[in-house]
């Protein structure tokens, strides 16, 4: 049986039927219907191809006859045909030697590629390759290049991936791992006992980076101090060397013979990392925050029964009394985040906070800014909130300081929208939040979530709300009989901390919700940002991020001084079903977003670049797509496994032809 015929299940280089052969994956637009099984790929092409990666990854394989290097009979034939009229023999062709790789040309003049891919990237479309030639010199993986720095002293790079870009341009890419001079870093002019020796002395980095192989001008060495025996006979031996005897991260020297230096250096990155800490107050898998009162019930009932237990305390001062002394509306001072939570605006003490001018936009409107906390929810809020709050995952906080000033409540329907919105796009989403207000028991709660479209301009760091879109959705919200509570949108690479312009737009939006209640003004409208692709996240569901604007001052007396964003604490209601209204909107969404040049390719692995601690074993990577699932199944547990898997299966069923899932380990492609 012919390997070429259509749907043959037949090894086109042994022309035996096997059990499940690796098929073409026919990126080279051939139409190629052919397949290899996984013996003849090793037996006959050993350098070409990585049978293990490529079985984890069906999808990625390009035959050996797309590739223009087939050894079956067949195609050997055609490519050298006999002549039939001569009956001489003619003589084997010789096999190329191990370093006469064949060499094709890139898109970039004097830059060829050395042999063929050596794996294929997630889009199908990048080609990963082992070494190149340039200027006469083939570079391979792991050798040091200098490159182009204008007219000051080239860079040092160490080469840890080469690449042809997927993109029309097909750029000949490659990665690298910084060595810094020291005029590289930041503290070049500061006296220091790590200055370096000499102009041959570098420092290692973590540092990463994409370049052109354009950039690339000639081949160097680096080595470590200690592995040298003579420094003065190496740096004799001629050519562009270097050694190093120190790391160069976070503004900071490490000696790298250090035994200690991998426990140093994670300590910097889990404080660094805002999920390594306890600054959102969630849990990995629920997401949900205890409120207050129950967080201080549990405490209470945590302790021995020995000790002499006051009554269970109420959101108040230290000693349980009603909070009825403290303003109904917060004014002052909040409580810092944790001490590892990063870059904040907290004062050198911790215990008193350093507001800002939200109206100034001479700085970086984009800038981060950590949440504060309250201290406790408004006695009002409190003595309505439901005896059996989600526990376990917020911590328990003090009971002084300044009172949030109403209870919140979120229902999982409103979380399952803002989840699946905000995963369909490379850019961020925005929408508005439906819902009710109590003045009485001074509680808001949300029940759904309304996508709205966004203006021109905004990407994966920014977005602003269309206000035609605005209004629209408003009207539908009040026609459903609910108002608008709040409003959402994501953050799809970063952490989901307020910006400086969300807390602008946070504070313009509570200004509009002004309202009097008995115990005094309030501002009910509360703000939401959902992070989706972060590679930091610490599980695939996306994490939620719930705040206000705290004011200095009252919100009757506006004053420049806006005040600081504080995260609320709040109860998530799990909804006994999914209504057939909320499951056509998601289908919708899924529908409109496959047309958008922003739309997220759910082939591609996520954490994909996340680096792992020297010795850790390799991450377990999976699609966007299952990271995807993952997530909506979170918001789905009300419903039972078979109930919830059904219906993500049934609203994702549009991505679902556009790749397989694929669970792969760190290190492939």
């Amino acid at each position: 049986m012919s390997g070429s015929n259509s749907g043959s299940l037949c090894c086109h280089q042994c022309k035996t039927k096997r059990v499940s052969p690796i098929p073409c994956s026919s990126a080279t637009g051939k139409n190629c219907k052919l397949h290899f099984c996984a013996g003849c790929l090793r037996r006959h092409y050993p350098a070409n191809f990585n049978v293990d990666k490529i079985l984890q990854s069906i999808g990625t394989f390009l035959c050996p006859r797309c590739q223009g290097f087939c050894k079956c009979s067949n195609c050997i034939k055609k490519v050298q045909p006999q002549d039939s009229k001569s009956k001489e023999t003619k003589p084997p062709a010789k096999k190329p030697r191990k370093d006469e790789a064949r060499v094709t040309a890139t898109s970039e003049p004097g830059i060829q590629w050395v042999g063929g891919p050596v794996s294929v990237g997630s889009n199908k479309t990048t080609l990963y390759y082992g070494s190149f030639r340039k200027d006469g010199d083939t570079f391979k993986l792991g050798d040091t290049v200098l490159l182009a720095n204008g007219d000051a002293a080239p860079f040092i790079a160490r080469i840890d991936a080469i690449w042809q870009a997927g993109d029309a341009a097909r750029t000949p890419m490659m990665q690298g791992t910084w060595y810094f001079r020291r005029s590289d870093t930041p503290l070049a002019d500061e006296p220091s006992d790590d200055a370096v020796a000499d102009e041959h002395e570098v420092y290692l980095s973590r540092d990463i980076d994409d370049n052109q192989l354009a950039s690339v001008l000639r081949r160097c060495t680096v080595r470590r101090f200690d592995l040298i025996d003579d420094v003065a006979a190496y740096l004799k031996l001629g050519g562009d060397r270097f050694y190093y005897r120190r790391l160069f991260y976070a503004n900071q020297f490490f000696d790298v013979t250090d035994a200690t230096l991998d426990a140093k250096l994670q300590a910097i990155e889990d404080e660094t990392n805002p999920y390594s800490s306890s600054r959102y107050d969630l849990a990995l898998n629920r997401l949900d925050v205890a409120s207050p009162a129950s967080a201080a019930a549990e405490a209470t009932a945590a302790q021995p029964d020995s000790a002499a237990q006051p009554a269970t305390p109420q959101p108040g001062d230290e000693n349980g009394k009603p909070a009825a002394s403290l303003p109904a509306t917060p004014v002052g001072v909040l409580q810092p985040p944790p001490a590892s939570a990063g870059p904040k605006m907290w004062s050198s003490s911790g215990d008193a906070f350093e507001y800002e001018d939200l109206s100034d936009d001479s700085g970086d409107p984009l800038r981060l800014i950590t949440c504060g906390r309250y201290a406790s929810v408004c006695d009002a809020a409190a003595s309505s909130a439901p005896a059996a709050a989600n526990s376990g995952a917020g911590v328990q906080p003090a009971a002084t300081g300044v009172q949030q000033a109403f209870a919140v409540e979120v229902h999982s329907n409103a979380l399952l929208a803002v989840d699946f919105h905000g995963h369909l796009y490379t850019s961020e989403v925005i929408g508005l939040l439906g819902g009710k207000w109590d003045a009485a028991t001074r509680r808001l709660t949300v029940l759904e979530a309304f996508p709205c479209k966004s203006m021109g301009g905004c990407d994966s760091r920014n977005v602003e709300m269309d206000p035609v879109s605005e209004f629209e959705v408003r009207t539908r919200i009040q026609e459903l009989g609910m108002r608008p509570v709040g409003w959402y949108h994501s953050h799809t690479e970063f952490c989901p901390d307020p910006s400086f312009r969300d807390c602008q737009n946070q504070s313009a939006g509570q200004r509009l919700a002004l309202e009097s209640t008995p115990s005094g003004n309030v501002e009910p409208w509360i703000g939401a940002i959902c992070a989706t692709f972060d590679p930091k996240l610490p599980s695939p569901s996306a994490l939620f991020n719930w705040f206000v604007v705290q004011r200095r001052s009252s919100p009757e007396t506006p004053t420049a001084d806006l005040g600081a964003p504080a995260a609320v604490w709040h109860t998530i209601v799990d909804d006994a079903d999914v209504p057939q209204a909320l499951c056509d909107m998601l289908k919708q969404l899924a529908a409109d977003s496959l047309t958008s040049s922003d739309r997220t390719d759910f082939a591609e692995l996520w954490q994909d670049d996340v680096k792992q601690p020297s010795g850790a074993p390799p991450p377990v990577l999976i699609s966007k797509l299952n990271k995807f699932r993952s997530s909506l199944l979170g918001r789905l547990s009300s419903l039972g496994p078979d109930a919830a898997s059904k219906l993500v299966d049934e609203v994702t069923s549009r991505f679902q032809p556009r790749t397989a899932a694929r669970v792969k380990s760190a290190g492939s492609v």
